[in-house]
C-alpha cells in the first residue's frame, strides 16, 4: 500500500512539475495558468456558497438519470427476455442510441425540453443501453441447470427471484451501474454546457471560457474530474458491498451458528401413502439418436430400486422423464397418486453460489411449514451424517468436489417428497466413505419410493431392494 501511495504521489509530482515549466515557457495565463494560479482558482470555488449549489445539480441529475435508465433498462430486459417479438421490436432503438453522438441528443433535447431537464435526457439515452444490453446478456445466460432445480424443488417465485435470478444478475448489474457512473457524468456536463441551467458544474465551464478565465475554467474542470473520481469510487463501493462473500449462519431461516449446535435432532419425516411409478412403451430421442425404445418399468411403492446401464443407454434421461424436466416422445409416465412430491440429485451438483452449505441444504426445506429449529436441527443431523459438518459456513467455491457432492445429497434427502431419484449418489467418494453413507442414508431411502441411477453395482446391491440392469 505505501509502495502504491508513493508511486501515485510521484506520479503526481511528475506532472505538475511537467505543468509548472509549460506554464513558465509559454508565460501567459490565458494560455495556460500555472498550477499555483489554478490552486487558487480553486480555493475561491470551494469556499463559495454557489460551487456547492452547481455540485449538488449536477449530481442530482446524474442520479434522476441513473435512476431512470435502470428502470426503462431493466423493464425492457425482461420483456425481451420474454418475448422474441419485443427483443427484435426494441433492438433497432437500443442500437442506435449506442451509435449516436450525444450531442446530437443535447441538441434534440434542447427543442423538446427546458433547460433543467435536457441533461437528465441525455443522461437516460446514453446510459439506457448500457443497462438494457448488460442485463439482457445475464438473462440470457442464466444457469437453466439452478432454474430446473428450483422447479423441481417447487421453489416459491420469490425465492426463485432473491436466490437465483438476482444474484446470478449481479455481475452485469455491477458492470452497468460502473459504465453508467462514468458516462452520466460526461454526459450530464456536455448537456449543461449547451442547456445552461440556472445551476450547474457544465455552465459555469462555459461561463469560464466566455470572460476568459483560464485559470477557472481549469479549476472547474479539475473538480469535475475529482468529483466524477470520487463519483464514481462511491458507486465501486455500494456496488462492491453485493459481492459473494462467506458468511455464517442462515439467510433464509434467520438463525446462527448456536441454533446448530443445541437443537434436538428431529426424525427423518413419515410419509402416509407412498406412490408407485410406472413407465410404459416409453420411446425418447434426442435427434438422430433413440435414447430410449419402448421402455418399460415399474418402480414399486416404499422400495429401493436401482438402475444400472453403461453410459450413454438413458439413465440420466429416465430421470428428466420421472421428474417431468423432460416429456417422451410416445408412451406413458404415471405416478400414482398423482400429485405425489419428488426430490431428485442430479448428475451436477446445481449447488447455488452465492449461498453457503447450510443454505444450499436449507432450500429444500424452504417452502415447507418448518421452523427455524427443526430445520437447523435436521440440517445438522444430515450434515454431519455426511461428514462436511465443519464446511456448512462455507461457500461451494471453498469446497472440493466430493463435498459439492455430498451438500447436494443432503439437499435432496431434507426435501420431504415421497420421490425420491438419486443420479450417482456415490460418484467421486472413496470406498469406505461409500460404505460409511450408505449405511447411515439408508432410512432416508426406505422411507420413500426410491430409484436410484447408477453404474456402481457393488454399492447399490448393499441397500437396494432390487436391481435393474438396462
Amino acid at each position: 500500500m505505501r509502495k502504491l501511495l508513493l508511486r501515485a504521489t510521484i506520479v503526481v509530482l511528475f506532472w505538475i512539475i511537467l505543468w509548472s515549466l509549460a506554464a513558465y515557457f509559454i508565460s501567459s495565463p490565458l494560455l495556460l495558468p500555472s498550477p499555483v494560479d489554478t490552486f487558487l482558482a480553486f480555493l475561491n470555488l470551494i469556499v463559495s456558497i454557489e460551487f456547492y449549489y452547481d455540485v449538488a445539480a449536477t449530481f442530482w441529475r446524474c442520479l434522476i438519470g441513473m435512476l431512470l435508465s435502470s428502470c426503462f433498462g431493466i423493464l425492457t430486459a425482461i420483456l425481451s427476455y420474454i418475448s422474441k417479438t419485443f427483443r427484435s421490436i426494441i433492438s433497432l432503438p437500443v442500437n442506435f442510441l449506442k451509435a449516436v453522438p450525444v450531442m446530437a441528443v443535447i441538441i434534440y433535447g434542447l427543442i423538446l425540453l427546458n433547460a433543467n431537464n435536457v441533461p437528465i435526457m441525455a443522461c437516460f439515452l446514453m446510459c439506457y443501453p448500457v443497462v438494457h444490453t448488460n442485463i439482457l446478456a445475464g438473462l440470457d445466460y442464466l444457469d437453466d441447470e439452478l432454474l430446473e432445480m428450483s422447479k423441481l424443488y417447487d421453489f416459491p417465485k420469490k425465492t426463485v427471484l432473491r436466490y437465483i435470478y438476482l444474484p446470478s444478475l449481479l455481475p452485469q448489474i455491477k458492470a452497468s451501474v460502473s459504465l453508467m457512473a462514468g458516462l452520466s457524468w460526461k454526459s450530464v456536463i456536455a448537456a449543461e454546457i449547451l442547456s445552461v441551467p440556472a445551476f450547474s458544474m457544465g455552465y459555469r465551464l462555459l461561463e469560464a471560457k466566455i470572460y476568459i478565465e483560464t485559470d477557472i475554467l481549469f479549476a472547474w474542470i479539475i473538480a469535475i474530474v475529482g468529483l466524477s473520481l470520487i463519483f464514481e469510487k462511491s458507486i465501486s463501493v455500494l456496488v462492491g458491498k453485493f459481492d459473494i462473500k462467506e458468511y455464517s449462519g442462515s439467510k433464509i431461516f434467520h438463525i446462527g451458528t448456536h441454533h446448530l449446535e443445541n437443537s434436538e435432532i428431529s426424525p427423518i419425516s413419515k410419509i402416509d401413502s407412498l406412490p408407485e411409478v410406472k413407465l410404459t412403451q416409453v420411446n425418447k430421442r434426442y435427434g438422430d439418436k433413440e435414447v430410449l425404445k419402448n421402455f418399460s418399468m415399474t418402480f414399486e411403492a416404499a422400495s429401493i430400486t436401482a438402475i444400472m446401464a453403461p453410459s450413454g443407454k438413458g439413465k440420466t434421461t429416465i430421470l428428466r422423464l420421472i421428474t417431468g424436466l423432460e416429456s417422451p416422445d410416445s408412451g406413458s409416465i404415471t405416478i400414482t397418486p398423482p400429485h405425489s412430491k419428488l426430490s431428485c440429485l442430479f448428475q451436477e451438483d446445481r449447488l447455488l453460489p452465492w449461498l453457503n452449505v447450510f443454505d444450499n441444504m436449507a432450500v429444500a426445506l424452504n417452502n415447507q411449514s418448518i421452523d427455524s429449529d427443526k430445520a437447523a436441527a435436521l440440517i445438522y443431523d444430515m450434515a454431519e451424517k455426511l461428514e462436511i459438518s465443519e464446511a456448512l459456513h462455507k461457500l461451494p467455491l471453498q469446497l472440493s468436489g466430493g463435498m459439492k457432492h455430498r451438500v447436494a445429497i443432503g439437499r435432496a434427502l431434507l426435501r420431504n417428497a415421497e420421490v425420491l431419484i438419486l443420479d450417482e449418489p456415490f460418484r467421486g467418494l472413496d470406498a469406505e466413505l461409500k460404505l460409511r453413507l450408505a449405511e447411515r442414508l439408508k432410512p432416508y431411502l426406505s422411507s420413500r419410493t426410491s430409484i436410484i441411477i447408477t453404474h456402481d453395482n457393488e454399492n447399490v446391491r448393499n441397500f437396494a431392494d432390487s436391481v435393474v440392469t438396462i
